[in-house]
């Protein structure tokens, strides 16, 4: 990965990891908009930095392009993957983690993710 991004917690310079949330989005309620957010809050509250495709793909963008753009996004900011529940029945975010795989990023799911963090502070756990 890149190493995360540099930011500072309690004075002291830390990286934070910069994961993107893939998943099922084509043939979803609102293109599975909640799930994705959810995680991100959730990957939030472990201290990562989450993206979500939402916040890159144009609403009613055809799915070649929707794939290009979420690819540029995953190879030029994101450190790993997390997957969403049922993203093996989504051939967008089965080529997604073909290709972070074939590039050595680590692929997870969400609660995989989550377990291998502590909590922030404040918080009894990151779930």
């Amino acid at each position: 990965g890149r190493g995360g991004e540099p930011c500072v917690q309690g004075g002291v310079l830390v990286t934070r990891r910069v994961l993107y949330v893939s998943g099922p989005v084509t043939g979803m309620p609102d293109d599975n908009r909640e799930a994705f957010e959810a995680a991100a809050d959730e990957l939030a509250a472990c201290g990562y930095i989450a993206r979500i495709p939402h916040w890159d793909v144009r609403p009613g963008e055809k799915w070649p392009a929707a794939m290009r753009t979420t690819l540029m996004a995953i190879l030029a900011q994101a450190d790993g993957l997390a997957m969403l529940d049922g993203w093996e029945r989504s051939e967008g975010a089965q080529l997604e983690a073909n290709v972070a795989r074939s590039l050595m990023m680590p692929v997870k799911t969400v609660s995989q993710w989550a377990a291998r963090m502590p909590a922030k502070r404040g918080r009894k756990t990151c779930k």
